[in-house]
C-alpha cells in the first residue's frame, strides 16, 4: 500500500508526514530515530493491521521537513510532535518509536 505524502505547517517550520489507512481509524504513530526518515518504517506499516490509520513523520531537519538551523535540543523534537498531534487532532494514539524517536 502506498502511503499518501502530506506537510503541516507548524508555529516555527513546515513538518513532512505519511499516512496509511482511513482518517477514522485509531492511529499508531511512527517516530523514526537520528539521521533517518519517515519512510523506514514502510517494512514494519507492511506488518501492522490494515485498519489502523498509520503515520510516520519526517522530524525537524530529516527527510523533507525543514531544517532552520542546528538542533540544539531534543525536547525541540518533542515540542514539534506535541504540536503535530494537537493540529491533527489525534487522540488515543498509539506512538512507536526507535532510538530519538523513542524518546
Amino acid at each position: 500500500m502506498t502511503p499518501s505524502h502530506h506537510h503541516i505547517k507548524l508555529s516555527e517550520i513546515t513538518l513532512s508526514y505519511y499516512e496509511w489507512g482511513h482518517k477514522n481509524a485509531p492511529v499508531i504513530l511512527l517516530v523514526h530515530a537520528t539521521g533517518m526518515h519517515a519512510r523506514v518504517w514502510d517494512q514494519t506499516v507492511k506488518s501492522l493491521p490494515a485498519d489502523y490509520r498509520i503515520i510516520a513523520i519526517d522530524s525537524r531537519g530529516h527527510g523533507g521537513s525543514d531544517f532552520n538551523g542546528h538542533i540544539l535540543d531534543w525536547k525541540t523534537l518533542g515540542n514539534d510532535l506535541i504540536e503535530f498531534i494537537k493540529l491533527l487532532d489525534l487522540k488515543n494514539i498509539i506512538g512507536v518509536g526507535h532510538s530519538l524517536g523513542g524518546i
